[in-house]
């Protein structure tokens, strides 16, 4: 089995000297071997030279000075302190104390390390995604998305919100002051020009800017700085987007809420999920439309727009007491959305306000995944 290779990055050469010298002659040879720099510069251009490296401990100024480089980024830090709480790293062990001890700290955090890669691979391979659709804006699209991703979320998955919309309203949901705080955080935007200019790590830079809504119990990136980036997304942009968001290796599930249109951005979407919730708000007299859209995407992409129809899942949204499905073309959710009565008076409805309302959605969440699916992603 191979050594690991544990980088020691301090200013002090007696240091490192000392604590090779003692890894060289006690048990621990068998696991590491040491590499020292007494620069941040070395140990940047040493890996810039194709050697590798397992982990970095290291003074926080030097690790401070490497944190922009991205081939070091995907590789676990401890920062080697005078006194705890002195890095922003999330490891810190006191740089002077018995080798014995720091060096068995050090292959405790090591693994806990690998642990952590060996889960974010398992959910990248497992992460699953569903699209929420809706033949018209109005028909309760974005409240089934924010609810079924909280009811994901509620239940210990790790959840990412994905709005595709044109017209991204889901502060309205989650609060104004939630709102606020996101139209000044790093969003679609950004995330649209990492893809283009630096894809390979647009994973990186997501896990690093996605936000986090307390109430929504999931992640989510601000809605695009303008309209025209979200206007020209086509199909393999969509397809790279939910990649990325997939190649964190962060989320179990993964809900995008669409946007009204059917185009290559709305059919590449449709490709990469595992099901298409179409709602159908009963109040609104959209069949016509509907089966105008249906009819379009048959003509436009044919056999293969067939083959996404049978993802799609029909959901009733103000569902009326005693309605009843007529046509078996169709296949139907077997739990229907209420008509929320804390929403009527209210311009702008929030998120959870509803009981009736959030007890659907949580039902639909287990016909869709089950205790099962939740229950394996979060062993």
């Amino acid at each position: 089995m191979p050594k690991c290779q544990l980088a020691i990055v301090v200013r002090e050469q007696d240091y490192m000297k000392r604590l090779a010298d003692y890894v060289r002659n006690s048990p621990y040879a068998e696991q590491w071997q040491i590499v020292a720099f007494s620069s941040s510069a070395a140990c940047v251009r040493y890996v810039d030279e194709g050697y590798r490296l397992d982990m970095i401990a290291g003074q926080p100024s030097l690790l401070a000075e490497m944190s922009e480089h991205a081939a070091l980024r995907t590789i676990p830090c401890v920062a080697l302190v005078m006194n705890p709480g002195q890095s922003g790293e999330e490891m810190e062990l006191r740089q002077y104390q018995p080798l014995p001890e720091l060096l068995q700290r050090l292959s405790d955090f090591y693994k806990r390390s690998q642990l952590h890669m060996v889960k974010a691979v398992s959910r990248e391979e497992s992460s699953k995604a569903v699209a929420v659709y809706s033949t018209a804006g109005g028909a309760g699209k974005t409240s089934l998305a924010l609810h079924l991703a909280q009811a994901a979320g509620a239940r210990g998955l790790q959840v990412f919100y994905l709005n595709l919309e044109l017209w991204n309203a889901s502060a309205d949901w989650l609060g104004t002051a939630e709102g606020e705080a996101a139209s000044s955080a790093a969003g679609l935007s950004d995330m649209l020009y990492r893809l283009k200019t630096e894809p390979d790590q647009a994973p990186v830079w997501l896990s690093e800017h996605r936000g986090r809504h307390p109430l929504l119990k999931g992640d989510f990136l601000a809605p695009a700085a303008n309209a025209e980036d979200r206007l020209t997304l086509g199909c393999e942009d969509g397809g790279a987007l939910l990649d990325a968001v997939k190649r964190c290796g962060l989320y179990d599930l993964i809900v995008i809420d669409m946007d009204a249109s059917l185009g290559d951005l709305e059919t590449g979407i449709f490709d990469e999920v595992e099901h298409v919730l179409w709602v159908v708000d009963e109040r609104a007299d959209n069949e016509g439309k509907r089966q105008l859209k249906l009819q379009y995407g048959r003509q436009r992409w044919g056999e293969r727009f067939e083959r996404l129809s049978r993802k799609f899942l029909y959901i009733r949204n103000r569902s009326l007491a005693g309605s009843a499905v007529h046509d078996q073309e169709r296949r139907w959710a077997s739990v229907h959305l209420p008509e929320a009565a804390e929403w009527r008076e209210l311009a702008k409805p929030r998120l959870l306000s509803s009981p009736a309302y959030r007890a659907a959605v949580d039902k639909l969440f287990l016909s869709l995944y089950g205790e099962g699916e939740y229950s394996r992603a979060n062993g």
